[in-house]
């Protein structure tokens, strides 16, 4: 059985959530830590390296 087209909706409704959160000006670790996954699996949703914090939540930790 071929669970693709099964986990590909849900991967595509997370990533949509993922962006989202990363619009808002969430960084990648806290969007991860949100919605329960690894950072790494994050930054795939964003299409983006790991470890790559750019915008509003760079500015945000350098404000802490």
């Amino acid at each position: 059985m071929d669970i693709r087209p099964i986990l590909l909706p849900q991967a595509e409704r997370q990533a949509r959530k993922a962006k989202e959160l990363k619009s808002r000006g969430y960084d990648p670790d806290e969007i991860a830590a949100a919605m329960g996954l690894r950072t790494e699996i994050v930054a795939e949703l964003l299409d983006q390296p790991p470890g790559h914090h750019g915008g509003k939540a760079a500015e945000r930790r350098a404000a802490r």
